[in-house]
């Protein structure tokens, strides 16, 4: 390396620090002016969280939801300032997933990209993809450090009604198909949409005012937490922010936004005693996420595996709350999720929106039909025998579905199986016992554990477990 060359990290290191001041708490709003330092100079952003309902909110939870945003850039920061009080516990998992964001972000945002987001400046060398340039050096540091709580205190401060559960709804066929399934086996459902301007609430539309009108539990929490993200990429020299502006099914940046959801709703679930809250998360192939120049990573869904719904159900809990975050779709890929959808569920399959760039079109939401989402959920539908016309898509995106075997953004063998004539006998159709389980759907909670495979076996073909890198029958 030459003398006068830049090391990568002082490449990308644009930020100096970035700080989220104490927040300002309403009995149903908080907030935090976000202050990004770069040399001289600082910029300002005030961050905002809004319900539908008062909830009682303090300092240390207001500022753990208002910092998971923030998590997205701290790879460009040398440092993150926390103004509000936090306990060790809080420090050790915000410093744990950072380093998994700053990995993802390297690896799969920069690295493995999608789209020439980066200018060449911002691509590492092939010497330059190392385990400490992935981890970068973002140090983290509090204002003020409060005792965590007693844990035989914590571990009966809070405890919820098993009978209620919450799903992260978005208007997708994963939050959809997870909504009908707890409906169908008793469960008291609390549907809970995260409100962002443009696209993203287009796509939730539907089945907002629909469950809006069928279940009083639904509600919604606001945020202008993605205006937030076009200011910090605003903000990044080395993006190609022309090619940022138009339309594309991947961001240039963020790897973590599903935390941000998770932790919005924190408030609400413990304000109605809702223990148990799903993500639609769909089965993820182990196999199609090889290391990258041998580090590990989580291909970009990190924040849709297992290991993150487990690590941030026990961090909770440390917190003193019986809250459990899980997935019911984990053991089961999306060809299956989408047959249950349009066979058992037809009236709800009608309100899904899988699509991030949804126009409203005579007043209906129609999505886009050219992006990877759209064309892989058009052959899944024709797979499940259903139209895919009922829910706005046009011949000609079906035509196009059909010929885009390269573009789907699905597994390697789901996409196989799709453009085979699905005569093939594969592991896509089965249940699937994840390599750290002995029986499928261990993660969730017994109570309700045995009526959703009941509902699956109906759809399912076989019982498959992970071995050697392949996927056998049982």
């Amino acid at each position: 390396m030459a003398p006068n060359k830049q090391s990568y990290l002082d490449r990308i290191l644009v930020f100096d620090k970035i700080v989220i001041s104490r927040p300002v708490i309403s009995d149903s709003r908080i907030s935090s002016t976000i202050g990004i330092f770069r040399g001289k100079s600082v910029e300002y952003f005030k961050l905002i969280f809004s319900y539908r309902e008062k909830v009682a909110i303090d300092q240390n939870l207001a500022g753990l939801i208002l910092t998971m945003p923030v998590i997205n850039f701290s790879y460009f920061s040398r440092k993150l300032e926390l103004d509000f009080p936090v306990t060790e516990t809080d420090l050790n998992y915000i410093r744990k997933v950072m380093k998994i964001n700053n990995r993802e972000v390297f690896i799969n945002a920069i690295c493995r990209r999608r789209y020439n987001f980066y200018k060449p400046v911002a691509i590492p060398s092939d010497e330059e993809i190392t385990e400490s340039n992935a981890n970068g050096i973002t140090e983290l540091t509090a204002a003020q450090l409060i005792p965590d709580p007693d844990k035989t205190e914590s571990l009966n401060r809070w405890i919820g009604d098993r009978r209620k559960s919450a799903v992260l709804s978005s208007g997708g066929k994963e939050s959809l198909l997870t909504y009908s399934i707890l409906k169908e086996i008793g469960m008291d459902v609390h549907p809970i949409f995260f409100n962002e301007s443009g696209a993203h609430w287009r796509a939730a539309k539907p089945s907002f005012e629909s469950f809006t009108s069928n279940n009083q539990n639904t509600t919604k929490v606001w945020s202008n937490a993605d205006r937030f993200y076009r200011f910090c990429i605003n903000l990044l020299p080395f993006l190609n922010h022309s090619l940022i502006r138009k339309r594309t099914d991947t961001y240039p940046v963020q790897m973590f936004t599903f935390p941000v959801y998770v932790f919005s709703i924190l408030p609400i679930l413990i304000k109605r005693s809702i223990p148990l809250a799903f993500m639609g998360n769909e089965f993820d192939d182990p196999s199609d996420m090889p290391s990258y120049h041998g580090l590990s990573h989580y291909s970009g869904i990190y924040d849709q595996t297992l290991d993150f719904t487990d690590s941030i159900s026990q961090y909770i809990k440390s917190k003193g709350c019986d809250i459990s975050l899980s997935s019911i779709l984990y053991p089961v890929t999306a060809t299956i999720v989408e047959r249950m959808l349009v066979r058992r569920y037809h009236d709800i399959f009608l309100l899904q929106r899988s699509c991030h760039s949804c126009s409203i079109i005579q007043n209906k939401v129609i999505p886009c039909g050219k992006c990877s989402k759209c064309l892989g959920v058009i052959m899944l539908i024709l797979a499940a025998g259903g139209k895919p016309e009922e829910i706005g898509y046009t011949e000609s995106s079906i035509d196009l579905a059909k010929r885009s075997s390269g573009s789907l953004r699905l597994d390697t063998d789901e996409i196989r199986y799709l453009y085979s004539g699905m005569t093939e006998d594969s592991h896509v159709t089965g249940i699937h016992v994840l390599p750290d389980e002995n029986e499928p759907l261990s993660h969730i909670d017994p109570y309700i554990r045995e009526k959703i495979l009941i509902i699956f076996h109906e759809y399912c073909k076989g019982q498959y477990y992970y071995r050697k890198s392949r996927w056998v029958r049982s």
